[in-house]
């Protein structure tokens, strides 16, 4: 899903925390860079698709 959303011009990033997880598609030229300044302090943003796969059930 996310190379797919990734071919229509958006990136899927995500944020781990402990209640779970956060996804967010970022319109193209968006980054996780940028939005981990804007959001300084928080734990930080991430691309999806350059993730290793994770199993639901596991941290």
């Amino acid at each position: 899903m996310a190379r797919a959303a990734l071919a229509q011009g958006r990136g899927l990033a995500w944020l781990w925390v402990d209640q779970g997880v956060w996804i967010t598609a970022l319109r193209g030229g968006t980054t996780v860079e940028a939005l981990n300044a804007e959001l300084a302090g928080s734990e930080p943003w991430e691309w999806v698709d350059e993730q290793p796969p994770t199993a639901a059930g596991e941290p």
